[in-house]
């Protein structure tokens, strides 16, 4: 209203608020829920600090401050020889792309093996990088979109265990507050990962410098 007169706004003012602000929210416990998401959600829904967590782009997933620290905790001797509990394989077929293979001993990542795609023009080339650099029985976690479902298969034939990821599957985890849910398997291994590396967790993960 203006000197007695409605006036029909035509653009909008936003005020800095708080939880606490709101009795009305405050009452249903939507507070207790805010406490239990993640940073920088947590900071940004509850106490309206909507800055929080951008000294990185706005839509990076993993805090570069919390990979290096990773990288910090890293050496070179493996842990002391632990055993291979898990490897994940991204496949090229030819081209420019390359084939990675990525090795996990527990909290510590060996470096990275990349393979130019000409290395492994089919499923049984790459299988054979695979076994190469297999130990321990680890699962081999295949990327099957593309030329890595004919890895999986040359593996899973051969008595490898090889678990195959499609990440455009749907995924029925949520994170851990258990109130954010994820739009396809991708989103949840990148998430998850984020929290392997979160400091307010304890993060033990040790992760080679590699860029």
């Amino acid at each position: 209203e203006h000197r007695g007169r409605m006036v029909k706004p035509f653009s909008r003012t936003f005020i800095p608020a708080r939880v606490e602000d709101n009795p009305i929210l405050m009452a249903t416990g939507y507070m207790d829920q805010l406490d239990s998401l993640p940073e920088p959600l947590r900071s940004m829904f509850r106490d309206g600090s909507f800055t929080a967590g951008h000294e990185d782009d706005v839509w990076q997933v993993i805090p570069t401050e919390w990979v290096k620290a990773a990288q910090a905790r890293w050496t070179p001797d493996g842990d002391a020889g632990l055993p291979m509990d898990s490897m994940g394989v991204d496949v090229a077929r030819g081209g420019k792309d390359k084939t990675v293979i990525g090795r996990r001993h527990r909290d510590w990542y060996a470096p990275l093996l990349a393979y130019p795609g000409s290395a492994t023009p089919d499923g049984p080339s790459a299988a054979a990088l695979v076994v190469s650099a297999l130990r321990d029985s680890a699962p081999v976690h295949v990327d099957i979109i593309g030329p890595g479902g004919s890895v999986h298969d040359h593996l899973d034939g051969n008595g490898v265990h090889s678990v195959p990821v499609n990440g455009s599957a749907e995924s029925l985890l949520t994170d851990r507050s258990g109130q954010l849910r994820f739009t396809n398997k991708r989103a949840e291994l990148y998430w998850r990962f984020r929290e392997s590396l979160d400091p307010q967790y304890g993060s033990r993960v040790k992760l080679p410098p590699d860029r």
